[in-house]
């Protein structure tokens, strides 16, 4: 439009101009005048000002994405560091997982099978035991990361078979009596035998 409105304007400018001297008229160098400052104060004046005004005003990656104190990104940095957590006091993992991660404050808990530690065969032939060796090598896990059973804010309990749940609960109370941790159920992805439960866990660094 502004484009438009200045090619008129210069049409019209050529055109008076075209004219012999004898014909200009008065009226002619007002209309000049006037379209000049017509044209000014209706579109280079609130363009100049709107150009000032986005100069002066932050950009929006600025407003998105602002500077942050150097000592704040290392805190940062170090919260979020990993640590491999692994205890002879638990069964050893084999090498597509570790037995715990420690990051971001808290510890995370891979699915721990009822196997003795030292000698790696299952322990336990009923759902109670092996829930109960499951929870111990859970805890050595997590005291070897610095935090304790208490400190699970979450667990998954993963069943061979859906008929052992009311059994595993019977022992789960023995190990927390009081506020205990969230909890899910899953169903073992493979069958390995005599293996009836594995619990994985997070825990409050």
């Amino acid at each position: 439009m502004v484009s438009t409105c200045i090619a008129l304007y210069n049409i019209r400018i050529a055109r008076i101009c075209r004219l012999p001297a004898s014909l200009r008229s008065e009226r002619s160098a007002v209309e000049i005048s006037i379209s000049r400052e017509w044209i000014d104060v209706l579109f280079y004046r609130p363009f100049l000002m709107l150009a000032r005004r986005r100069a002066a005003q932050p950009s929006r990656r600025d407003l998105i994405e602002p500077e942050l104190p150097p000592n704040l990104l290392a805190s940062w940095s170090s919260t979020m560091s990993r640590e491999i957590i692994h205890t002879k006091l638990a069964p050893a993992s084999p090498p597509t997982y570790s037995q715990a991660v420690k990051a971001a404050g808290l510890i995370f808990v891979s699915g721990t099978g009822p196997h003795d530690p030292i000698t790696g065969v299952i322990s336990g032939s009923t759902i109670q035991q092996q829930t109960s060796q499951c929870l111990t090598s859970i805890s050595a896990i997590l005291s070897a990361a610095g935090s304790k059973l208490s400190n699970i804010v979450s667990a998954t309990v993963i069943l061979a078979d859906e008929d052992d749940f009311s059994g595993m609960n019977e022992e789960w109370v023995k190990w927390f009596p009081v506020d205990p941790p969230a909890r899910q159920g899953a169903k073992l992805p493979v069958r390995i035998p005599g293996m009836k439960i594995s619990i994985a866990a997070i825990a409050e660094a």
